[in-house]
């Protein structure tokens, strides 16, 4: 589990180790809270090391048991804020 510097963002990993999901720390009393972007490790199982924020917040890493490194940059506006049509397009991208 990592938290933004600016403590906006937390992330987080499962038990399987192939998917970080990041979520918002500005909760709505109202609702349940929901990642709002997850990012896919592989689809090997691995033991998540470590995580960590850019300072700025715009990329996330991950280290894990299998001597690996992955980053990646966040759909972020230039106020440092989850950009939501960004957010689609990324998706679309992957396919997903």
């Amino acid at each position: 589990m990592a938290l933004s510097r600016n403590g906006d963002y937390l992330a987080t990993a499962g038990q399987s180790g192939t998917k970080i999901k990041i979520w918002t720390t500005k909760i709505n009393e109202d609702a349940m809270p929901e990642p709002i972007y997850t990012v896919r490790r592989g689809l090997d199982k691995a033991i998540i090391r470590d995580l960590v924020f850019s300072r700025t917040s715009q990329y996330v890493g991950a280290s894990s048991d299998h001597a690996t490194v992955h980053v990646w940059k966040l759909p972020m506006d230039e106020n440092g804020e989850f950009d939501e049509e960004r957010m689609e397009e990324v998706t679309e991208e992957k396919g997903n």
